[in-house]
């Protein structure tokens, strides 16, 4: 199981050290004193190599171990993350569609491993910098996700991003009906099955 190992840090020092580097991300591109880099550089050679890591293992274990702290690591280093999520989606099968394990699969004991990775790229969504490669990831997730009970899937994060009434992001229209025309090219049943979910219902305000 890519869950059967018990973690050898503390989930206080885990949430630290991603806390960390989601601040050491905000401070920007002025150097730090004594180094030629700045904050944001320590970010994403952090985050790069974290994340090299789990795109050449043989598995999905470090990805999957991450699960509660990629959002903090995604707001650190967008570019790093969207990098590292866009390597581990190639190839047939690609290695992130392992992620999807569901609480029935996992055990009685377990949880759902593809969360983090979820809420790191709708992290990404809410800048307009970044809103199309995360919604192109998230639409690549949802062709290989396998499906299961648990709620949280790659297409139900897709509509929220892009429903009218409360859009999860900070995108003008004319960009966001932009995007979903280039999904249209590159991922056409992601795409149909997106607009007919934008679709008022009955119980929609």
């Amino acid at each position: 199981s890519i869950l059967g190992k018990a973690r050898p840090h503390s989930s206080d020092l885990r949430d630290g050290l991603a806390n960390s580097l989601a601040l050491l991300g905000s401070l920007g591109d002025r150097p730090i004193p004594g180094s030629t880099m700045t904050p944001a550089n320590w970010a994403s050679w952090i985050v790069s190599d974290l994340l090299k890591q789990g795109n050449e293992s043989k598995d999905v274990s470090l990805w999957a171990s991450l699960d509660d702290v990629l959002p903090e690591v995604a707001e650190g280093a967008p570019d790093a993350f969207l990098d590292a999520v866009s390597q581990g989606l190639e190839g047939a099968p690609p290695l992130l569609q392992a992620i999807f394990i569901d609480n029935e699969a996992a055990g009685p004991f377990m949880h759902a491993t593809h969360s983090g990775l979820l809420w790191g790229l709708e992290i990404c969504a809410w800048s307009p910098d970044h809103f199309g490669r995360a919604v192109d990831l998230l639409a690549r997730l949802a062709e290989v996700d396998p499906g299961g009970r648990y709620a949280n899937r790659p297409f139900n994060s897709l509509r929220e991003i892009f429903l009218p009434w409360h859009p999860q992001n900070a995108v003008e229209i004319k960009r966001r009906l932009d995007v979903i025309d280039a999904l249209r090219q590159r991922h056409a049943a992601v795409a149909w099955r997106l607009m007919l979910a934008l679709l008022p219902e009955s119980q929609s305000v």
